[in-house]
């Protein structure tokens, strides 16, 4: 895999999409990763991020670690999204 495709696996939120399981996955439900979906996506974080500020994560935002970036980790129970705030501190 290139570089141009390795950057976009890097999710907005802080995950690297090339590790997630939905990601890895071979079923219907499998995911792509956010930017490969980028005109249908339906993520708040996405739409906020990259669609309406132009970033590439949040962590260039000046808002972070904003509401939104909270609350969806306050559902979120996926066991692989664990590292995103993480790995969002590091970028």
């Amino acid at each position: 895999m290139s570089l141009a495709e390795e950057k976009n696996l890097v999710g907005c939120f802080g995950l690297y999409c090339g590790l997630c399981p939905m990601y890895q996955s071979i079923a219907k439900s499998g995911f792509p990763g956010c930017k490969i979906l980028s005109l249908t996506i339906s993520c708040k974080l996405y739409n906020c991020c990259v669609k309406r500020k132009g970033f590439d994560t949040c962590a260039e935002c000046e808002d972070f670690p904003c509401e939104k970036y909270d609350e969806f980790f306050d559902w979120d129970s996926f066991i692989s999204h664990k590292v995103c705030q993480p790995n969002i501190q590091q970028i």
